[in-house]
This record gives C-alpha cells, sequence and structure tokens, in this order.
C-alpha cells in the first residue's frame, strides 16, 4: 500500500496498520479501494503520539553513525 495516493507512512501495531496520510480525502479513497470485498476493514482513529515519534524517527539521522 507504499506509495499508493494518499498513503504518507504505514507501521505495524500488533496485528493491525496504522495507515496515516496528510490527504484524509485521498488516504480514505485508497484505503476503500483496498479493503472492498475483502476480510480486512478500516476504522478511522485519531492519530497518537505513537504515530508521531515514528513519523518524526523515520525522517531523523544518526547521529552516532558519522564521526567529526
Amino acid at each position: 500500500m507504499q506509495g499508493r495516493r494518499g498513503v504518507d507512512q504505514i507501521a505495524a501495531f500488533g496485528d493491525t496498520l496504522h495507515v496515516t496520510g496528510s490527504d484524509a480525502t485521498a488516504l480514505e479513497s485508497t484505503l476503500a479501494e483496498v479493503t472492498a470485498g475483502g476480510p480486512n476493514a478500516c476504522q478511522r482513529v485519531e492519530t497518537s503520539l505513537e504515530d508521531v515519534f515514528i513519523h518524526l524517527m523515520r525522517a531523523a539521522t544518526d547521529n552516532y553513525g558519522a564521526g567529526p
């Protein structure tokens, strides 16, 4: 699903996926397409602090990997 319209980030949390995006309309459309006719379902939830942390860490660089 990564790279599809409206999808900015996918993170696994146990047996669920947290799929986030900044364009709510595009994200909802993509999720409706992906889940149509299948056994999977979508549920809208508020963004958590954990979601924000994962988003920020993906953009971070390794402070310890580079030398002076």
